[in-house]
């Protein structure tokens, strides 16, 4: 194939394919009219877009050949005018050379046309040489063919002409329908806008509604609270996983059987459900031997609930008259735990009976008149807002009804079933039909809003409700004895561990708008008044003292009640919201414990006075300061012509605070029945009835008030605000009243009513008490501590800290440091000090006083080696500094052991001070002792000469017991003689001197301090003669009879730790210390510098 060729082909194949492009093309455009989706037309236009793009090129190219004369035609045309030229050349041959020259001229112009596609004129040119030669070779085949070309040509025209009319008319529909889509597609938007308004509208209005019915349906939901353990059977291997830690604290569905169609070949079951928010109570109505179904049903039941409550907030009350307790038996096991967690036991008596419903009943007043009223309409909506405080639901579950009910009894079950449910307490009862029901009792009004399960008249049991009437209702089987136990068990013991309720203290100060720019803000001119917890969900109860009659305050709660939370919170927020000149606390614990340490730590700016561990001649003092007080108050009231302290503050315009008295435990003043109980008695009385007028309160706790007799009910009927805490019944009606027993059921530790006035039952307040943890205590002291510096009232100058549980510590003790640091030496040495302790009483120090008379000689005895080193290393120091170095001279043996941690405290202190100190071990005893007899033997043979110019030596042996050189080695066995001549014995015989230096040397200005063990031992070195010669003997606990032998007196067998006796043969008296500790070596070498220095 030639060139030639190939391009007449190619151009063939074009106009093909040009031919079908328009044909699809016309093809899209007649959708496009039809189409009515406009993502449908978008797509068509851009089918149409890539179409004519593709037409055009073609389109091109076909141009192209055209005009390079080229198309499918005049190939043939050519060829056949070759073979026309070739088969009549011989015609043709005969015409002259100018003919033929003109004939060939016009046949090419005739071909030319041709090619040229000028069909028309190649007619007329191919006629014009036929006319001129009619045998003109091929002429006559070319003027057919162009005819034949020029025929086709014109239709072609015409066809192209309609073509063009067609092409022109849909340009014109096409813009026409362009022109409509546009104006359809405005149309189209406007309404879409408008219906894009409306449906906004509706989507906002459809929300709202959506979300106000989710609202519903949420809460809904959640009253519902479907646990996915609800309605799965007890032999369902699911159990095995089950744990209490994720319960709900509301009721929710609860299964107690399965429900069926009567009597069908084929029939489904499905769960019998109830929720006990709609429905009280529920009551099964049955006889003879189906009762044994009901109960396992009930058992089902109850574990049931136990399985969906949170663990603490269910109590269950039994009935069981006739099975007395058989019927509920598995459950007594969560008495182990809680007993409230069970009403303490089955009831079944009659008087039990109508006991535990009383208590019902009250509980009901006391949650619709205290915490619903007219806010919320169920316990359940309460608990949302309640917190920390929910109230627990309550079952009262009765077996075997009527049995052993009263009519007061059978009238009270009518009122709790038809009331319990709002206040939270709901009631299950099996009630057999064939029992006679109490006079006046008719059931149909616990029916008329039960749940009622009964049998029908085939003894099946059914659930009479309009939508399961006929429905044959199979009760529940309670599961295995191993499961049931489980659950028990673990309910019981996270019950217990959510026992606890703690309603923080931050909480409480913000309820109390008690926040930090209102501290230090408050004024007691009119009263004192501050938060102790919440009532219920929003309110708060207040301790308010010094308005009407509520004047003073008694607190009463068994141990692990949170009566000693009460305090703290108490405490607390009196610093918090008053400064010490509107608040003085005198705070005194005669618990063993610490509980006011953290006062004492803190030398909290309010106290004047903080006792820890308290002794009874401690608090008595207390009393008797705060009396004085009073009528130094009464005084200044009456100087000035007003009637108390309010009148006082504003005729005055002057502060005077009002004082805060608080014992906790205070029933140890009447312990025993002595003078100092007396009269505790008479200055507790006289400060309650009239302290109020001048701005004085007493605050008293105690954990029982059973037993006190000593303190007059008159004293405690003054006292009109009383907090109760968890107590027994009979603490119950001493706090409260005889009548108001309220108190005895209060269930958890911080539980408390608050009654002001004077107990009766109206006066009733619960509330719960704020949490305070130690950390947050310290952290809101810690910020009074702060606010007390920036007005210089702190450190406070005045505070008294009694420790009992420690002994003295003589760094802290401000008179011995200032006597050890700033006294001159006496002019005369007649008479000298020895400190030993601090009293349990306020008042001066406890020092023993060395005069130079027979008999002024110190005897310490008893087993605390730590307390006799202390006494006599404070005594050595206050003694020194009373002497100018050259005129004492301490002579002092140490016998202790050498292993104790104070072994080295005595030849310290030696060494340490700037005074003539001789100290030596046991071994030099024999040396020392003779010696100083040698000294008291030449100042009684010169006696003439004045014994003021003599030194006092102070003879001190530490550890007598020890010292058995001192021991007599005559005959006299046992005891101790001494010759009464004054004849020397000889030197190695200290125990026939020894005697000597006691009888005489205090006459002459020698004294003897010694420490010995035991009695025993001290009877073994000195006879009773010889121990005459100690007019002052310091006892520690001992024995009543080596307590006679000593100090006449068996007390100091009731000694405690960190407690002595001072006793004083002189003049008889008795007094309690706590004797110093041994001082820090630190503290003991600063004093030593002082004292070198001076």
């Amino acid at each position: 194939m030639n060139f030639q060729e190939r391009q007449i082909q190619e151009y063939t194949e074009l106009s093909t394919e040009y031919g079908l492009l328009r044909d699809k093309i016309a093809k899209l455009r007649r959708g496009l009219i039809l189409e009515t989706d406009i993502a449908a037309q978008f797509k068509i236009e851009k089918n149409i877009e890539e179409l004519e793009k593709e037409r055009k090129q073609i389109e091109k190219k076909l141009e192209s050949f055209e005009k390079n004369g080229v198309n499918s035609s005049n190939s043939e045309t050519s060829e056949q005018h070759k073979s026309v030229m070739q088969n009549d050349g011989n015609s043709f041959n005969v015409c002259t050379n100018n003919q033929k020259e003109s004939a060939n001229y016009l046949f090419r112009e005739a071909l030319n046309y041709l090619l040229s596609k000028d069909y028309e004129k190649s007619v007329l040119t191919i006629e014009s040489v036929l006319d001129q030669y009619p045998d003109y070779p091929g002429a006559k085949e070319l003027l057919e063919e162009a005819k034949e070309n020029l025929s086709t040509q014109q239709k072609t025209h015409i066809v192209e002409e309609k073509l063009e009319i067609l092409s022109q008319t849909l340009q014109d529909a096409q813009y026409w329908h362009f022109a409509s889509l546009k104006k359809a597609r405005h149309e189209f938007d406007k309404r879409i806008e408008d219906i894009e308004k409306t449906y906004t509208q509706k989507i906002a209005t459809t929300k709202q509604e959506f979300d106000q019915s989710l609202t519903k349906i949420e809460q809904e939901i959640k009253q519902l609270n479907f646990s996915s353990f609800n309605a799965i059977p007890w032999d369902n291997s699911t159990w095995n996983n089950w744990t209490p830690n994720f319960l709900s604290s509301n009721l929710s569905f609860l299964c107690f059987g399965k429900l069926k169609e009567f009597d069908q070949p084929v029939s489904f079951s499905v769960p019998a459900l109830f929720r006990l928010q709609r429905h009280s109570p529920i009551l099964f109505k049955t006889y003879g031997t189906t009762k044994k179904l009901v109960v396992a049903t009930i058992q089902s039941l109850l574990l049931r609930l136990l399985t969906n409550i949170t663990p603490g907030r269910l109590r269950f009350t039994f009935i069981d008259p006739v099975g007395l307790g058989q019927n509920i038996a598995p459950f007594m096991h969560l008495a182990d735990y809680d007993e409230t967690l069970i009403n303490y036991r089955a009831w079944s008596e009659k008087a039990h009976i109508e006991k535990v419903l009383v208590e019902l009943t009250e509980h009901m007043e006391n949650i619709i008149q205290k915490y619903l009223r007219n806010t919320y309409s169920t316990i359940e909506e309460y608990n949302e807002q309640a917190g920390e405080v929910v109230e627990p639901y309550r079952f009262l579950v009765v077996i075997d009804f009527p049995i052993n009910f009263t009519e007061d009894a059978a009238k009270r079950l009518i009122s709790i079933s038809q009331n319990g449910s709002r206040c939270g307490v709901y009631t299950i009862i099996l009630y057999d039909t064939t029992q006679s029901l109490p006079f006046g009792f008719n059931v149909t009004d616990i029916e008329q809003s039960a749940i009622i399960i009964s049998l029908n008249n085939e003894e099946r049991f059914i659930w009479e409700d309009s939508d399961f009437k006929e429905c044959q209702l199979e009760l529940e089987k309670p599961p295995d004895e191993k499961l049931f136990n489980r659950i028990i068990h673990q309910v019981g013991q996270m019950a217990l561990e959510n026992s606890k309720i703690e309603v923080p203290f931050e909480k409480l100060l913000e309820k109390a708008n008690l926040i930090s720019n209102n501290w230090w803000n408050g004024s007691t001119i009119d009263g004192i008044r501050v938060p102790l917890g919440p009532i219920g969900a929003t309110k708060v109860q207040y301790l308010d003292i010094g308005k009407g009659t509520a004047q003073h305050a008694l607190i009463v709660g068994k141990t692990g009640s949170g009566k000693s939370t009460l305090l703290h919170v108490l405490i607390s927020t009196l610093v918090l919201n008053y400064s010490p000149d509107e608040i003085e606390l005198y705070l005194i614990d005669f618990k063993k414990g610490v509980e006011f340490k953290i006062y004492a730590t803190l030398q909290l700016p309010h106290a004047r006075v903080i006792a820890i561990e308290s002794e009874r001649e401690f608090g008595l003092s207390v009393l008797e300061g705060l009396d004085a007080e009073l009528k130094r108050r009464g005084d200044i009231c009456r100087k000035v012509a007003v009637d108390g302290l309010k009148a006082f503050r504003k005729k005055m315009n002057q502060k005077m605070p009002r004082i805060l008295l608080l014992v906790d435990e205070f029933q140890e003043f009447f312990t025993t029945d002595d003078g100092l109980a007396s009269k505790a008695s008479q200055i507790l009385d006289r400060l309650v009835r009239q302290g109020r007028a001048f701005g004085i309160h007493v605050l008293l706790g105690s954990q029982t008030l059973a037993g006190m007799y000593t303190l007059a009910r008159s004293t405690i009927d003054q006292m009109a605000i009383r907090i109760a805490l968890q107590c027994s019944d009979a603490d119950s009606r001493l706090i409260l009243s005889d009548d108001n027993p309220a108190a005895r059921l209060l269930s958890r530790p911080g539980e408390a009513i608050y009654n002001a006035a004077n107990g009766l039952i109206e006066g009733n307040n619960p509330f719960q008490v704020a949490w305070l943890p130690e950390d947050k205590q310290e952290y809101y002291l810690s910020h009074v501590k702060k606010l007390a510096k920036e007005v210089n009232k702190w450190p406070p100058t005045n505070l008294i800290v009694f420790e009992g549980n420690a002994p003295a510590d003589a760094a802290k003790n401000r008179k011995l440091v200032t006597h050890l640091l700033h006294t001159k030496p006496l002019a005369s040495t007649r008479r000298s000090s020895a400190w030993l302790g601090e009293p349990v009483a306020i008042k001066e120090t406890t020092v023993a006083n060395f005069r130079r008379q027979s008999g002024s000689n110190l005897m310490i005895v008893g087993q605390n080696d730590e307390a006799a080193m202390g006494m006599l290393l404070t005594a050595v120091l206050s003694l020194s500094v009373q002497y100018a170095s050259e005129r004492v001279l301490f002579n002092i043996i140490d016998c202790g052991s050498i292993d104790t941690p104070h072994a080295h405290c005595l030849k310290y202190l030696s060494d340490m001070l700037p005074h003539v100190i001789k100290y030596g071990r046991k071994r030099y005893l024999p040396e020392m002792i003779y010696a100083t007899a040698q000294e008291v033997e030449q100042r009684l043979v010169n006696e003439e000469e004045s014994i003021e110019k003599k030194p006092t030596i102070y003879l001190i042996i530490y550890g007598l017991q020890r010292a058995r050189d001192l021991e007599e080695n005559d005959s006299y066995g046992g005891g101790f003689s001494f010759d009464m001549s004054n004849e020397m014995p000889k030197p190695s015989s200290p125990g026939k001197v020894f005697p000597k230096i006691l009888r005489d040397g205090a006459e002459v200005g020698i004294h003897t301090l010694v420490w010995c063990d035991t009695l025993t031992n001290l009877h073994r070195l000195l006879s009773r003669q010889i121990l005459r010669a100690f007019d002052m003997r310091v006892v520690f606990q001992m024995s009543s009879e080596d307590s006679m032998m000593l100090i006449d007196s068996p007390v100091a067998s009731k000694l405690g730790q960190h407690r002595a006796l001072l006793y004083s043969e002189e003049d008889g008296q008795l007094e309690k210390f706590r004797p110093f500790a041994i001082p820090n070596e630190r503290w003991l070498q600063k004093v030593g510098e002082k004292l070198n220095i001076k």
